[in-house]
């Protein structure tokens, strides 16, 4: 049984790790609110966090080897965590004044993203990165064993992490918001400071066991070799996990909850992969013997992603219900299904990979007391690997070779660090040439068994952001001879126009259409041009990851700055919704603007908001004169005069009635994208706006009659 000491550590590491997760996904938020939600701008965070850890872990290694008091350090570096934490959190609040004031062409805005992320990153992630090299030196002292040390910590933290991230996802940013719930982050490493400076005095007192005095057992590879190991796992981890999560959407959902789930079981994997790790190495493997079980691990890494992809596949097919196609998250039932299929891909290789990382402390360390510079390397070139590979895999490999071909070759990669290893290790050439001729068929069954022609069936429906905006208002209003530029996140998007409309190379071509390629708040915030119309179609349904940046009360106040003097901002906003969802955006159109205005069509899809600095005449006389001027008819044939006169606008005080009735969304409580607790409470998704005027006792107004 382990003592007290490493349980102790291990119990602080674990709220460590939680509280990590929790600042990784608020911070994540807040920047993607800033920079936008394109690859590039999500990869450029990613990589200033993960390369924050990294750095941290390096230098905490080096720093380890010197330090023998390290439960005092470490209390140190979790205070400096909540400080920084505290500072970084105040300095992205204040980051989209500062983003749009600085402007500047968008050439320089990669640039600008990198040094305003590391200013409000980097120091609250270093000190987080060296935690664990820190720690594993004083646990490997105590438990006689660097992989012990390595392996119970890593474990450990990773399953705090787990708790972190489905605590932020599930309840505390639906329940308290995104400040206080980073409130809860420094809250716990003010505990794990405390608590680990009052432990210090208590167990530093008790005497280091006397190092083993005999000459450590030779490297069974060179140094360089095992790094260049470690940082190849981390390429494939982080790679395979991109291509896991452009896979897992299309069976459970863009929901927070879908995202929360796959992280969840991937670090859960890694996670119980370290501690059952640190529990093989109370053997006290050789060097040899623990870079044979590398590359064994390695190669089951291989197998089990490829295995995990064919299971993909089998259930995209069972699982296709018409019910399911709009959003497969209908009610918390659902949530056990997305569990499953996240689990289906990724949770065994995730298990092999977290029993593969921990042993860098037997195959790096060169004793006991070099167990944390050994950890500290070993977790930064990983890291470091994590960075590129998720790079890599997101900008080249999907682009290129789509995510069957960019799974072979992660597979391919695992593959070949196994065989590496198992040769390094001094393996029978019999078992690698076994290893090597499997490894083979798993690629090549890779490719031979993805099918294009079912891939619709297992994907299920084709998800592009934005095609209603571009398709229809902005395509009238650009045939009609006015100005347009349309923001889509996808490129594909504009190329799939010629797909929807006969003459869209002509509409391309004319003088005044511009598009871009954008995050739409991200163009709002850094775009100098005012509008004379404004029109948001965000992806649907409302629940859905980071739609909710279309619909806040920061982003209505944004499109207002944005208009001109008698310009008008639109927001459509699709059904199916929960009754809070419609009052909270009607909040806060009506708090926004002076003129506000709603227009439905029972039964219809959804609902438009419409807000403007100066007074709308939106009786049915005039909407129809300029809909017959501008000859909507004729390029948007589905606009018809019927579907206009049967729509209902709302004005004036009755809507301020309503909205008053309900919170205002907000970025720091964003209400529409955690709907599971009003789910759980018996609230139910409304199908059709007539379900949700019924709900506010409109439906007399709506329909003519006394219901």
């Amino acid at each position: 049984m382990r003592s007290l000491t490493t349980r102790t550590v291990a119990g602080l590491f674990f709220l460590s790790g939680c509280a990590s997760l929790i600042y990784q996904v608020v911070w994540m938020r807040m920047l993607i609110r800033v920079f936008g939600v394109t690859t590039l701008a999500v990869s450029t965070i990613i990589a200033v966090f993960m390369s924050g850890l990294a750095l941290g872990a390096w230098l905490g290694g080096r720093r380890s080897g010197s330090d023998a008091r390290g439960l005092r350090t470490y209390s140190f570096l979790e205070l400096g965590a909540a400080l920084a934490g505290c500072a970084g959190t105040a300095l992205l609040l204040q980051l989209p004044e500062w983003y749009a004031a600085v402007g500047g062409p968008s050439v320089f805005r990669p640039a600008l993203r990198v040094t305003l992320s590391a200013a409000a990153l980097l120091p609250p992630t270093m000190l987080m990165g060296a935690t664990l090299p820190v720690l594993t030196r004083y646990v490997a002292e105590r438990e006689e064993s660097a992989g012990i040390g390595l392996a119970v910590l890593y474990g450990w933290n990773t399953l705090g992490a787990v708790v972190g991230m489905l605590g932020s996802g599930f309840v505390l940013l639906a329940a308290l918001g995104e400040i206080r719930t980073v409130g809860c982050a420094v809250a716990l490493n003010l505990v794990c400071a405390l608590s680990a400076r009052l432990a210090s005095r208590r167990f530093e007192r008790t005497a280091v066991k006397e190092a083993d005095r005999r000459r450590p057992e030779p490297l069974a590879a060179s140094e360089g070799l095992l790094l260049t190991l470690f940082f190849a796992s981390g390429f494939g981890a982080l790679g395979l996990e991109v291509l896991w999560s452009r896979l897992i959407v299309l069976l459970v959902g863009s929901s927070v909850y879908a995202y929360s789930l796959l992280l969840a079981c991937v670090l859960s994997g890694i996670g119980i992969g370290g501690v059952l790790s640190a529990l093989w190495m109370k053997r006290g493997p050789s060097r040899r013997e623990a870079l044979s079980a590398y590359g064994g691990l390695q190669i089951g890494v291989a197998f089990s992603v490829a295995l995990g992809l064919a299971a993909y596949q089998a259930a995209g097919l069972a699982a296709f219900q018409p019910r399911y196609v709009y959003s497969p998250f209908q009610g918390p039932v659902d949530l056990l299904f997305f569990l499953r299929d996240c689990a289906m891909v990724s949770f065994v290789p995730s298990l092999l990979m977290g029993l593969s990382f921990p042993l860098a402390g037997p195959l790096l360390a060169r004793g006991n007391a070099d167990a944390g510079r050994a950890a500290g390397r070993a977790f930064a070139v990983n890291t470091i690997g994590g960075v590129l590979g998720s790079v890599i895999a997101g900008f080249l490999l999907v682009p290129a070779i789509g995510v069957s071909g960019g799974a072979a070759v992660f597979v391919a990669l695992a593959g070949v660090c196994g065989l590496a290893a198992l040769a390094a290790a001094g393996a029978e050439p019999r078992a690698r040439r076994i290893a090597g001729a499997g490894l083979a068929a798993a690629v090549v069954s890779l490719g031979w068994a993805w099918n294009p022609a079912r891939s619709i069936l297992v994907n299920r429906i084709e998800k592009l952001g934005g095609e209603i905006s571009f398709y229809t208002e902005q395509t009238a209003a650009s045939v009609a001879g006015l100005e347009t530029d349309a923001v889509d996140l996808v490129s594909g998007v504009f190329d799939a126009f010629p797909w929807f409309w006969k003459d869209a190379a002509e509409v391309r071509s004319r003088p005044g259409v511009k598009t871009h390629v954008d995050d739409g708040r991200h163009y709002l915030l850094t775009t100098p041009k005012r509008f004379d119309l404004i029109v948001v179609d965000g992806t649907p349904p409302v629940w859905s990851a980071r739609t909710v940046n279309l619909y806040t009360r920061e982003f209505v106040g944004l499109g207002k700055s944005r208009l001109a003097e008698k310009g008008i901002l639109a927001i459509w906003i699709p059904v199916p919704m929960l009754t809070k969802d419609f009052g909270v955006v009607l909040r806060n159109f009506t708090d926004a603007f002076e003129h506000a205005a709603m227009w439905s069509h029972p039964g219809g899809p959804g609902f438009l908001f419409m807000g403007s600095n100066a007074p709308m005449d939106s009786s049915a006389s005039v909407v129809l004169a300029g809909y017959r001027r501008l000859e909507i008819a004729r390029h948007a044939p589905s606009l018809t005069e019927k579907a206009i006169l049967g729509g209902v606008p709302f004005t004036g005080a009755e809507l301020r009635r309503i909205g008053n009735l309900f919170p205002p969304l907000t970025d720091d409580r964003p209400y529409t994208e955690f709907p599971l607790g009003d789910l759980l409470r018996g609230e139910k998704f409304k199908m059709n706006t007539v379900e949700i005027v019924r709900r506010l006792d409109m439906l007399g107004r709506v329909l003519g009659t006394d219901e």
